[in-house]
């Protein structure tokens, strides 16, 4: 039992130079390898996050910007329908050689609704 023990002991000892050198290669691994590449990991990650911000609002003011687009493109089919309309009624009413009043006219009357 003690040559097992004395066996032991010695290969304690001998494993202690290796058990100090990977410790030794640890600290400065640590502080020459991991730190910085854990700043420059932690710097990509804030400048990811805000170019995604970035994009976002930039996405966010672009749907805007389509909204209003599509409203004015719907505004403007709107006078054009209206405008064909009382071309087509006028074109109508002169080749039947009548003469429709004039809008004014209308408004005064009461019989045209803005």
């Amino acid at each position: 039992m003690q040559a097992i023990v004395g066996q032991l002991g010695e290969l304690f000892l001998q494993a202690v130079p290796t058990v100090l050198i990977i410790l030794l290669f640890y600290i400065i691994l640590r502080a020459l390898f991991f730190k910085p590449l854990l700043q420059v990991m932690a710097e990509r990650d804030s400048r990811t996050a805000g170019a995604q911000k970035a994009a976002e609002a930039a996405q966010v003011a672009a749907a805007e910007k389509v909204k209003q687009y599509q409203d004015a493109l719907k505004q403007a089919r709107r006078k054009r329908r209206a405008n064909s309309c009382s071309r087509s009624v006028r074109h109508n009413s002169k080749r039947r050689g009548r003469r429709l009043p004039r809008k004014s006219a209308l408004e005064k009357n009461g019989l045209l609704a803005n």
